[in-house]
């Protein structure tokens, strides 16, 4: 029997995680948005002879206990005196803009009592004084990544197109006018403003990790010529009135889902005579806001009847490293001409070159990334430019334009992903960095070439990502983070420190004590869901740093199922969303028919994979042991008596070979 922990499926926005992780519930919201924010379009005013009026579409039945409306105000000088009239279905509430109730985002906000809202179309209009902004980009929507649940609430899906949302009055309410915006009033859009209700969302989906019928306890055995009968999956569930839970089954001769090799998703709760890899998922659906349905303790037994057991040897080591898999899926960069230019015009390969480890060429990039401009120079060159690394470094070295914490991100992420790296761009409160993948250190860790910020964060000693140091100052443990950063001696002091700079010896590296509120603003942080904008332009949130966050496309870290920042639709408490693995190899084995020979399977975690290579010792006829051999993700290994040794690794299109798993076999 495989029992399968609910902690390790794949799941969108729209489920939660109940009972310390082991029950699977509805999410206990859902927000409601009719635009995902993009560009930010012009401000509006509303006066008391210009109302607006934002639908949104509600379909379930069911009671809500309340709701939290939020709409776009980016930053407003201080708390206001003045009102807002705020009638929803004709029930008005009185709300005056607090600057604390924005929780340091542009977004402000008031409750609505459940009773306000209804099933069907809901109305909200802004009526007396205030401002809205109008959403430029709503002819621009993101792709859906196949599990996100960014449309949980059906808004978007109504099909209104620009504009069918969102009204303008002129005369006081009396009459409604869509696609009338902007100073010349023809423009189509939609407002920025957003419904978070404390309600189910319509369903949600819950994917298991594949399961190795031939290692059903993951012990790293290997697997025996075997006759596979039949898989049957087992659950504890619950499902009110008006709630459903729809179970689904698919498996493979591979250990990671390929179409020539598995069967489709088919609704199951047993598979007959299935390959060696079996997947389920699970559907939780709700026709009503106030219900939901649960599952639980989810077991998988495999009928197997072993035919040929395995070869007799003993396992002298075998790496078996954990493969970590996302939710959301992730648009990586490839190789391109641009990329291509990008290293030879800037000489990357010179830059990294005196680094000894990947760590090292990491930060001489980011280094060297720091040093192309400094400051904003926002007052003298009032143009922001785009995340295309040859138009930054084109506006800041002309002055152009200014560059910020987002350009120098940008720029790190695309030239460590030219040179075959894997970065992403990360954004917390009020600033910009990056997260890059280390092989030395097989973890994703953070990277700050922004400013007096080119740095990055450590523990004890060792590198860490954002959400160690997020979690480090959630439970009162920053006294235990430091910062180790390059600096030289004509530079000033440090601002955000409070010690140091304490040099490492033998390098030119310094290790500080960091200010308190330099990891406060850890306090929410997000991932963009792909790198390749050196090629890909958008969708981002264009002129990013200059506003607050706006945009709907970020995946934002979250520590319980209600946000505490609810504007954005995906949130996450699952760290391998944020936390997958790269690069690695991992190798299932099993006993052919044939004696003495083993059958070894390949699953990789490589971005732009290209091919796998492997060593063999002893070496078989037409290899020498000691040369990289191209392989397949299926090859055949003779065994010989005494110590047989397996090599493998994976190749990206880079032409960058990620770390070696290593198996030896003794045969007495």
């Amino acid at each position: 029997m495989i029992v399968c922990r609910l902690e390790d499926c794949l799941r969108d926005a729209g489920v939660a995680l109940t009972k310390g992780g082991r029950e699977a519930q509805l999410a206990p919201t859902v927000l409601f948005h009719n635009e995902e924010s993009g560009k930010l379009g012009v401000r509006e005013e509303i006066t008391p002879a210009e109302w607006v009026k934002v639908l949104f579409d509600m379909p379930q039945p069911g009671k809500v206990r309340e709701a939290t409306l939020l709409w776009f105000v980016n930053q407003p000088p201080g708390d206001s005196d003045a009102l807002w009239t705020i009638l929803v279905n004709g029930h008005k509430i009185t709300h005056q803009t607090r600057v604390a109730r924005l929780l340091t985002g542009g977004w402000d906000r008031c409750t609505v009592p459940g009773r306000f809202l209804k099933a069907g179309r809901n109305e909200v209009v802004f009526a007396g004084y205030g401002w809205l902004y109008l959403d430029a980009d709503t002819w621009l929507r993101p792709k859906a990544p196949p599990f996100s649940g960014g449309d949980m609430s059906e808004t978007t899906a109504a099909g209104a197109g620009a504009g069918g949302h969102s009204l303008r009055s002129f005369d006081g309410g009396r009459t409604w006018h869509s696609n009338v915006f902007g100073p010349n009033r023809d423009r189509s859009g939609e407002y920025l403003v957003r419904l978070r209700a404390m309600g189910r969302p319509v369903a949600g989906s819950l994917t298991s990790p594949v399961a190795d019928l031939g290692d059903p306890e993951n012990a790293g055995q290997i697997a025996p010529v075997m006759d596979i009968r039949s898989c049957r999956l087992d659950a504890h569930q619950a499902a009110p009135n008006g709630t459903s839970v729809a179970f689904e089954m698919r498996s493979g001769s591979t250990p990671a889902f390929d179409p020539k090799s598995w069967s489709a998703w088919q609704p199951a709760m047993k598979l007959e005579r299935p390959g060696r890899f079996v997947q389920w998922r699970a559907t939780l659906s709700s026709k009503r806001l106030d219900a939901t349905p649960a599952i639980s303790r989810v077991t998988l037994k495999p009928e197997v009847k072993v035919v040929q057991p395995a070869e007799d040897c003993r396992i002298a080591h075998w790496d078996r490293p954990e493969l970590a898999h996302s939710s959301y899926a992730f648009t990586w960069m490839e190789p391109n001409p641009r990329a291509q230019r990008l290293v030879k015009q800037y000489r990357l390969e010179e830059v990294i070159a005196q680094g000894k480890s990947d760590l090292d060429r990491l930060c001489l990039l980011r280094d060297w990334c720091w040093k192309q401009w400094f400051g904003w120079q926002n007052r003298d060159y009032p143009f922001c430019a785009s995340w295309d690394p040859f138009e930054i470094l084109d506006t800041v070295k002309n002055n152009w334009g200014f560059g910020m914490c987002t350009h120098w991100s940008a720029l790190y992420t695309a030239c460590a992903g030219a040179l075959g790296y894997h970065a992403r761009m990360l954004v917390i409160d009020h600033h910009c960095l990056n997260e890059v993948w280390v092989d030395d250190l097989g973890k994703w860790i953070l990277m700050d070439s922004a400013g007096d910020n080119n740095f990055i964060w450590e523990i004890e000693g060792q590198p860490i990502n954002a959400l160690e140091l997020h979690e480090a100052v959630r439970l009162g443990h920053g006294d235990r983070l430091t910062q180790r950063l390059w600096r030289a001696p004509w530079m000033p002091k440090l601002p955000n420190v409070i010690s140091g700079p304490k040099p490492v010896y033998g390098s030119n590296e310094y290790i500080c004590k960091p200010l308190e509120s330099s990891a406060q603003i850890y306090c929410r942080f997000g991932i963009c869901l792909r790198n390749d904008y050196l090629v890909n332009p958008l969708p981002v949130e264009e002129v990013h740093g200059t506003h607050h966050y706006h945009w709907n496309g970020f995946l934002w870290w979250t520590d319980a199922p209600n946000p505490k920042y609810p504007e954005h639709s995906l949130q996450t408490q699952r760290p391998a969303d944020f936390y997958w693995t790269l690069g690695r190899v991992r190798a299932y084995l099993q006993q052919t028919r044939r004696a003495g020979v083993l059958e070894v399977r390949l699953e990789h975690a490589m971005p732009n994979f290209s091919h796998y290579e492997v060593k063999r010792s002893p070496a078989i006829l037409g290899t020498d042991g000691e040369t990289w051999e191209r392989a397949e993700a299926c090859l055949d290994w003779p065994l010989t008596q005494g110590a047989n040794r397996l090599e493998v690794r994976a190749v990206s299109t880079f032409r960058r070979a990620g770390p070696t798993t290593a198996i030896e076999l003794i045969i007495a």
